[in-house]
């Protein structure tokens, strides 16, 4: 189905999320176009992003942890 739009023109680049062995993997694929834009082939990218989820979540943690702590300051004053 990608390679069919990448083929078409209609689509350049398309991405995943997989769930792998405990592990949060991104996938991307490009199109390679020469030229005149005539469909060449498919470059995969593919990352492991658990580390950088794992800061996500725990950024967003400290944020929630943070409102809350604002919002209590402020229903008390």
């Amino acid at each position: 189905m990608i390679l069919e739009e990448f083929k078409a023109g209609r689509k350049d680049s398309a991405e995943f999320w997989i769930q792998l062995n405990n592990k949060q993997i991104h996938i991307r694929y490009f199109a390679v176009r020469d030229e005149n834009n005539e469909y060449k082939g498919v470059i995969e990218m593919s990352q492991d992003i658990t580390k950088i989820k794992n800061l996500e979540g725990k950024k967003a943690a400290g944020v929630g942890m943070i409102f809350h702590r604002q919002l209590k300051s402020n229903l008390n004053s």
